[in-house]
């Protein structure tokens, strides 16, 4: 598993030397952290539908990022998030605790690392390794209530001591354990007195830009109908807006594409005409490159705001099923299976493998050549929507829209909430 870690012996002293420090709960709006301490800060999900964050929760998170800011003052050594297929709510992939933190991780400019599994002891593990390898620091890590405590509770816990500390009892608590050296731990649960609205936030965008890609239509009969689905429609989107800076990638979207992923939701909506079956987008635990630690969270925290606007829940591909760059696969999962016959799909991926794939299904699935003028997704392009339409009888039609959100006519500040 992914940053599983050993653990090292000097977590056990440091316990033995802190436990006796005790506990506390505090109400400080913004508590003051020393530079110098190594802080883990732990983070709960906030409100939930099922597996997802609700509107409230939402409007919490976005909240909860700009206190947290303020706690950290800009500093982070990393962001560690639950992994969603840890743990399915009604057959859905626990997303609540990646969306809870992303908008803290974008106002940093940082990567999330989307390691945390569903075991309490793995999880003291990992946070073992770290405190063994690092003197100062912050550290966060977002995971359900209960998972927060179980975790506490095995950090604090030796053959004859254990570690102090006071229960996360609601998504307004979170806990700072402050390492100061090896004779001194504080464990101090806050509560951060945030009050979120309970209607989807707004935001002002120019949604009548022109289209990026010129609209095309385009017919295509299998050559065995009976190797599609039948009367499907799939609308595909790329993630929001991503670092423009060319070799920096984080994995995240940047302040632009918040803008973009609040505001769109019922202009997707409308685009579609009705309410989609599923949602999907690709694993947020996978890497975006093997040689990063960050995770790839953009495609699915560009559609989680429609299921979170929508009362609706998220829907992930598995990486143990195909990766996100494997188009082929991915064609063949969302146009071959017939679970997804007569259903309509919105689904949220990496724009050169949403082209790569339909390509991939025309051409090999459809066996039939692509006209000339046939689009190639630009990847200077976060404003298409692709439509895919299989009948009845198999026949494939394939059209464009978008949006109208122009990125340039975006803020390249974050929306303030």
């Amino acid at each position: 598993m992914k940053n599983q870690l050993k653990p090292f012996v000097l977590l056990a002293s440091i316990l033995l030397s802190a436990c006796n420090s005790g506990g506390s709960t505090s109400s400080s709006t913004v508590p003051v952290i020393s530079k110098t301490d190594l802080n883990l800060i732990f983070v709960p999900s906030m409100e939930q539908d099922e597996a997802n964050l609700s509107i409230t929760g939402y409007n919490h998170s976005l909240l909860f990022g700009q206190l947290l800011n303020k706690v950290t003052n800009g500093h982070v050594n990393a962001i560690y998030s639950f992994m969603p297929e840890s743990q399915l709510i009604n057959g859905f992939p626990n997303v609540a605790p990646l969306q809870t933190i992303q908008n803290y991780a974008l106002l940093n400019s940082q990567g999330v690392i989307v390691s945390l599994p569903g075991s309490a002891d793995e999880i003291a593990s990992m946070i073992n390794t770290i405190m063994g390898a690092n003197n100062s620091g912050n550290f966060i890590f977002t995971l359900p209530i209960d998972l927060i405590n179980q975790t506490l509770d095995k950090l604090g816990t030796n053959p004859s001591l254990s570690f102090d500390y006071n229960q996360v009892t609601s998504p307004h608590n979170y806990v700072i354990l402050s390492v100061h050296d090896l004779q001194q731990i504080t464990a101090t649960t806050y509560n951060d007195n945030l009050t979120a609205a309970t209607t989807f936030p707004s935001v002002n965008v120019n949604a009548n830009s022109a289209c990026f890609e010129s609209s095309v239509s385009f017919t295509f009969s299998p050559k065995d109908p009976a190797l599609v689905n039948k009367d499907e429609t799939v609308y595909f989107v790329r993630h929001a807006e991503a670092h423009p800076v060319p070799d920096f990638d984080n994995g995240d979207y940047v302040c632009q594409g918040q803008w973009r992923v609040i505001a769109s939701p019922p202009i997707l909506q409308a685009k579609i005409g009705k309410l989609p079956d599923y949602v999907y987008s690709s694993d947020s635990s996978e890497a975006i490159e093997d040689t990063m630690e960050q995770d790839y969270i953009r495609p699915s925290l560009t559609v989680n705001p429609f299921t979170i606007y929508y009362n609706m829940q998220l829907s992930l591909v598995p990486a143990s099923q195909f990766a996100w760059s494997d188009h082929d696969q991915m064609a063949q999962y969302f146009f071959t299976d017939s679970k997804f016959d007569k259903k309509t799909i919105l689904v949220g991926w990496e724009h050169k493998n949403i082209d790569e794939a339909i390509k991939y299904l025309i051409t090999e699935i459809y066996g039939q050549k692509l006209p000339d003028n046939f689009p190639s997704w630009d990847g200077k392009d976060y404003d298409t929507i692709w439509k895919v339409r299989i009948n009845k009888e198999g026949d494939l039609t394939f059209s464009n829209t978008c949006e109208g959100i122009a990125t340039s006519s975006l803020p390249t500040s974050c929306p303030a909430f």
